[in-house]
């Protein structure tokens, strides 16, 4: 399935559609949001969840773009703080 079809279903069916076939990739948490990144037919699907009702805010179906890099930024600046650390060890 290519995202044009994913984004063509109805909510239900798109709902069906991710809890079978969804791989869950990383996770983050902001003071109000907890936003789950997963891939879905080669293509990328975030859930945002409100921190404080533990309800959905939305899910968001894409294959690049400012959604997804927020998830490499976050990634980087670890593996930064992780090298850093290392350095200061030797």
């Amino acid at each position: 399935m290519e995202l044009i079809e994913f984004l063509g279903l109805k909510e239900e069916e798109q709902w069906e559609e991710f809890c079978e076939h969804c791989v869950f990739i990383t996770k983050f948490h902001d003071l109000e949001r907890k936003h789950h990144l997963f891939m879905l037919h080669g293509f990328f699907v975030e859930l945002v969840m409100d921190n404080f009702s533990k309800t959905q805010k939305s899910m968001n179906a894409f294959i690049f773009g400012p959604r997804l890099d927020k998830y490499f930024e976050r990634e980087m600046a670890y593996i930064e703080k992780i090298l850093q650390g290392n350095n200061s060890l030797g």
